[in-house]
């Protein structure tokens, strides 16, 4: 019987690639967000921290209206951090919102 290769690698396990974990770092989520905020808004509010290279705003297809949270990309880690410290427990249009890493969001 030939023998098989293991494919999962080095390590043994399933791990994630420096790169990725580098993005996480620059990726906040915020959460409890009203349907009237828009990326836009989000933009205005968090280039207060620093460059905002993206924001992702999903949308309901059924409903065509905002889930109620989004992803903010920062241009640093710095800034990503400057945004948390300062937004998370913030208030956005009456909502008191969440602001963390997107690798560590819990429900």
């Amino acid at each position: 019987m030939p023998a098989t290769r293991d494919r999962r690698g080095s390590s043994g396990g399933r791990s994630r690639s420096p790169k990725r974990r580098k993005t996480e770092k620059l990726i906040v989520t915020v959460s409890n967000l009203t349907r009237k905020v828009n990326e836009d808004h989000l933009r205005e509010i968090f280039g207060h921290f620093g460059k905002v290279k993206q924001v992702n705003v999903p949308i309901d297809k059924t409903a065509g209206l905002p889930l109620g949270y989004a992803h903010v990309e920062f241009g640093s880690e710095a800034d990503a951090e400057k945004a948390i410290a300062h937004a998370n427990r913030g208030q956005i249009d009456g909502h008191h919102i969440k602001v963390e890493f997107q690798g560590e969001r819990q429900i």
